[in-house]
């Protein structure tokens, strides 16, 4: 019967001295009792995928071709519609923000009504006076029908020296029409008021304004609503 380590042990200390076949031995016996008590390493299974069958990968391809599809069409979409009389080569939001911009700055003046730098009737007089321009104001073939002219003062629009000319109306109300050049890169977003396309209209304030380009000019004008 083979003895323990720990009894093996006690009886080698016990003897004067060990031999070198006795050392050996218990040598031999500690290496076989220290592979015993080791754990087995057991190889770790490898996990196996399942991959895709053709109708899923399917799916997930269309899922993926529709969400792209959703998405362009998403940001290609603009914010809201814009009259079906007009065409507009800017983004919408570039030219309802300046559009929207020019219509307080007219609407504002109006209100104010300050007096007049030159009173006449007569479009040529109040063309005359107008002389510090780089432009000439001019009878407007949309507007002054039906309106009889009072006069003008020099006035500005986004900072720009511009005409304001006032009107009265057949019905008794005073209107204003202002002038300026008409420049794209100053004016973002109006390119689609030339060639002769119609006025944009707005309301302000409780008060209608038109805008359009005529003749190499922006042409603003503000009166009380139809």
């Amino acid at each position: 019967m083979n003895k323990s380590l720990r009894q093996a042990l006690i009886d080698q200390f016990e003897q004067p001295s060990l031999t070198e076949q006795q050392f050996q031995q218990l040598e031999t016996m500690q290496q076989s009792l220290s592979q015993q008590s080791r754990p087995q390493q057991t190889t770790p299974k490898k996990k196996f995928h399942r991959p895709f069958s053709g109708r899923l990968k399917i799916i997930a391809v269309s899922a993926c071709v529709f969400t792209a599809v959703s998405v362009s069409l998403l940001l290609n979409r603009p914010f809201y519609s814009l009259p079906e009389t007009n065409t507009y080569k800017l983004a919408p939001n570039m030219y309802m923000q300046t559009a929207r911009a020019i219509a307080k700055e007219v609407v504002k003046n109006h209100l104010h009504m300050k007096p007049l730098d030159v009173q006449s009737a007569n479009h040529s007089q109040v063309q005359a006076f107008f002389s510090m321009l780089d432009f000439s104001p001019i009878e407007s073939s949309y507007y002054t029908k039906n309106r009889m002219m009072l006069g003008g003062r020099y006035c500005s629009i986004k900072g720009v020296t511009a005409a304001q000319l006032r009107f009265k109306s057949q019905h008794g109300q005073l209107e204003t029409l202002y002038q300026v050049p008409y420049d794209a890169e100053f004016f973002p977003g109006l390119s689609g008021l030339e060639n002769k396309a119609p006025p944009l209209i707005l309301h302000e304030r409780g008060l209608k304004v038109s805008l359009w380009v005529e003749k190499g000019l922006l042409m603003v004008s503000a009166q009380a609503p139809d």
